[in-house]
């Protein structure tokens, strides 16, 4: 950044007048000295001045001047007078007379000319005058009523080109762009989920199947006598409690198929006997239809209660589960927009220095190959910024990292994938605000560029708070634009 700025500072300096202008990377160039004055530097609108360039160089030399120099944004009137020359010494002085109108207030600078010149050796070059600074101001003044206005004798055509005109219409047309475009996100992200606060920690298995349990007993279907119910909500219980403890899916499975199961994992502590013989109880009571006794209904109570207790998770390995668990959201909870706002303002603050001094230098030295390049390298950065390992600089400073979507492991995220959730970027302003809309709203935090590449942005660092990036996108946003837009465009635009 710091070498970016200092050579920007050198091809901006401005160069004193009467120093001699020699084409650039060219040792051999002849000793000439130009010089640039106006006849007056405060003139009023539409009024003409006198714009008096002077060469001083060897006898042999000879200068061609430009036949229509640019001179905007001032009007040349005519042709430059031809040159009128003076012998002094070894040298020759030669001056030329250039007529120009004023055509907007302010202070304005007349651009630098180009001069070809031709050595008696035969070699050539491009010299230029230094630029000239005049002050322009309005003809209406405060109270004032009537108006002097120099009067031509031949119409002259004025074109002039309102660079804040087309500015704003072009600001309008991405206005009106960003909003029908944002309507569009709005009612896709209707259907997402909300975001919200997160569900809570998955409870114990055994905690759940004791709840139940309990309920059960109170219910009033032991005291009534209804032991068909119970024996039916006994047998939902284990089968659940079995499921959530070893992952299985245990409802859908017929008795003979969740034995199997059981006798395959082997737990700890698990009666495979008493588990038929409870599964063979209940299946009586539900598909023979038979009423089970108290006594029999006492047994398997009994049953139900000790293969709980047999493998459920210690207190211990409940706590260790828990932590797990929390560390586990913790890790991969969705990075917080404020975060991963500021983390693209860096990137495109980054590339901005970049951007500028290649459009700076292109313009000093007259490299308009650098304009392309330019453009190039913002598209292929924009597409490219997140093919390191962890993602784009931005995000190595904010603490976040480019996932897949099912797997907090970055390094798993193909290049392919980290190109393609950077295509909807492409698009200036309206893709951003369209993906910005998407990723506050949506539960996950997931945008459209993400949503297609199956990736997930998640917050390495997600101890630190997320509202002072508010500010500090503020002010990288602010940056951005100075050094990204507001500079090239006084610099080569205005």
């Amino acid at each position: 950044m710091l070498w970016s700025l200092l050579v920007s500072a050198v091809l901006l300096a401005p160069t004193p007048a009467g120093a001699p202008l020699l084409e650039p990377n060219d040792a051999s160039a002849p000793d000439i000295v130009l010089d640039a004055v106006v006849d007056t530097n405060n003139v009023l609108l539409g009024d003409r001045l006198k714009l008096v360039v002077t060469a001083r160089h060897p006898k042999t030399i000879r200068l061609y001047f430009p036949a229509a120099p640019d001179v905007s944004p001032f009007r040349l009137i005519g042709s430059p007078s031809s040159s009128t020359q003076k012998i002094e010494g070894d040298d020759i002085v030669e001056t030329w007379h250039i007529t120009l109108t004023a055509l907007r207030v302010g202070l304005r600078k007349i651009p630098p000319i180009s001069i070809d010149y031709e050595t008696a050796d035969g070699l050539s070059g491009v010299v230029e005058t230094p630029a000239v600074n005049a002050i322009i101001s309005g003809r209406i003044q405060p109270g004032q009523r009537d108006i002097a206005v120099e009067s031509n004798t031949v119409p002259m055509p004025v074109f002039d080109t309102n660079w804040w005109l087309i500015m704003s219409l072009i600001g309008l047309g991405i206005v009106i762009v960003t909003a029908i475009l944002t309507w569009f996100a709005v009612r896709y992200v209707a259907g997402l989920p909300k975001r919200g606060p997160p569900p809570p920690l998955p409870r114990p298995a055994h905690e759940i199947a004791n709840e139940k349990l309990q309920h059960l007993s109170t219910d009033g279907l032991l005291q009534s006598g209804e032991f068909k119910d119970v024996a039916i909500r006994l047998s939902e219980i284990l089968r659940e409690y079995l499921g959530l403890r070893f992952h299985k899916d245990t409802l859908e499975l017929t008795s003979s198929e969740l034995l199997t199961e059981m006798q395959t994992l082997s737990p700890k502590g698990l009666s495979t006997y008493r588990l038929e013989q409870f599964l063979q109880d209940t299946d009586m009571v539900k598909f023979a239809r038979f009423a089970p006794t108290h006594d029999q209904m006492s047994s398997d109570w009994s049953v139900c209660t000790d293969i709980i207790e047999a493998t459920r998770r210690s207190d211990q390995e409940v706590m260790m589960h828990r932590q797990a668990e929390e560390q586990r959201r913790r890790l991969e909870k969705p990075a917080h927009p404020f975060k991963r706002t500021f983390a693209v303002l860096c990137d495109l603050l980054f590339f901005s220095i970049v951007s500028t001094t290649l459009i700076l230098i292109g313009r000093a030295f007259d490299m308009s190959w650098l304009f392309w390049l330019d453009g190039l390298l913002f598209v292929a950065f924009l597409l490219g910024r997140d093919i390191p390992t962890q993602g784009s600089p931005g995000k190595v400073l904010t603490g976040l990292a480019v996932t897949p979507a099912d797997d907090p492991r970055s390094a798993l995220l193909s290049t392919g994938s980290r190109i393609l959730r950077n295509i909807t970027l492409l698009i200036p302003v309206i893709g951003y605000t369209m993906e910005f809309v998407v990723m506050a709203y949506a539960a996950d935090g997931r945008r459209v560029g993400d949503r297609w590449a199956k990736s997930r942005v998640l917050d390495l660092r997600p101890d630190s708070s997320s509202h002072p990036f508010l500010l500090l996108g503020l002010a990288a946003f602010v940056f951005t634009v100075i050094i990204g837009y507001m500079i090239p465009f006084y610099w080569v635009v205005l």
